[in-house]
């Protein structure tokens, strides 16, 4: 029963190797080993790394971005977002947050299938 929800931890695991890797390509430090942002997914680097898909490449306004209650100052954010993001960075960086979202939105149905399927057979 826990089979596919082990399998879409292994599928958020390799997402997460791969986006750091592009943000690694692209020169940014936010998620990386040089941590930044506790959460790069959270509202704070979900809000920079959708400004970067859209284009933006200005450090000063990423870091604008940042939530309040961030522990990182300004100027360590503005560091860690200086890079060098090119159209295929881009790209990337939307075709994983699209692999994120796709993965997010499935898995509470799933886990509801799941817990349905072991009450009806007695396990729940």
């Amino acid at each position: 029963m826990h089979r596919p929800l082990c399998d879409v931890g292994k599928q958020r695991r390799t997402n997460r190797r791969s986006r750091v890797e592009t943000e690694r390509d692209a020169g940014l430090e936010v998620g990386g080993s040089q941590l930044v942002l506790s959460d790069v997914m959270g509202r704070s680097g979900r809000a920079m790394i959708q400004a970067l898909i859209a284009g933006e490449t200005d450090p000063a306004k990423l870091a604008a971005l940042a939530h309040p209650k961030v522990r990182a100052s300004p100027a360590r954010l503005r560091e860690a977002l200086r890079g060098r993001v090119k159209r295929h960075h881009r790209f990337l960086l939307d075709l994983h947050l699209q692999q994120i979202d796709a993965l997010a939105a499935g898995l509470p149905n799933h886990a509801g299938k799941d817990q349905r399927a072991g009450e009806a057979q007695g396990l729940g």
